[in-house]
């Protein structure tokens, strides 16, 4: 399934679209997993810090306000908060991690996890959110030559 995903993106994003020269495709190989596993730790950091975990007010912020919250929050906000976030947020820190040693892994992981950004913004009705990752897509697909099983 994966593969009809990379080839239909591919002949989408890599053969229709102009092509990065090499020198910014090879600085794109060089800074973009460091670029992804910072923002992976901020999602994380950032959905911790929504979720009130470690929070020395945490049981209060639950007292005081899970009954509201509750009316308002609905089963897709809960999915997305509970579910897609911290996945993307993960996928981001694992692909990160594995582009640094040139593993096709960490730039499937990195197409997952920017797949799963795209959806969530999307339903977050974010035009800034789907364009960024839209360029992310792309930029993916400009350096997936340098990355090896």
């Amino acid at each position: 399934m994966m593969t009809k995903i990379e080839d239909f993106l591919g002949a989408l994003l890599y053969d229709k679209m102009p092509s990065l020269s090499d020198n910014l495709k090879n600085n794109a190989v060089k800074f973009l997993p460091w670029i992804i596993i910072f923002f992976g730790v901020i999602g994380l950091m950032a959905i911790v810090s929504i979720l009130g975990i470690f929070s020395a007010t945490a049981a209060l912020t639950v007292s005081t306000t899970g009954i509201l919250a509750t009316q308002f929050l609905t089963a897709y906000d809960l999915i997305l908060m509970y579910i897609l976030s911290p996945l993307s947020s993960i996928l981001a820190i694992l692909s990160g991690y594995w582009m640094l040693h040139r593993q096709l892994l960490g730039w499937r992981l990195a197409l997952i996890s920017s797949l799963l950004g795209f959806i969530i913004q999307i339903l977050h009705i974010s035009i800034l959110g789907v364009v960024l990752n839209l360029f992310f897509i792309y930029l993916l697909f400009q350096i997936r030559d340098y990355y090896f099983n």
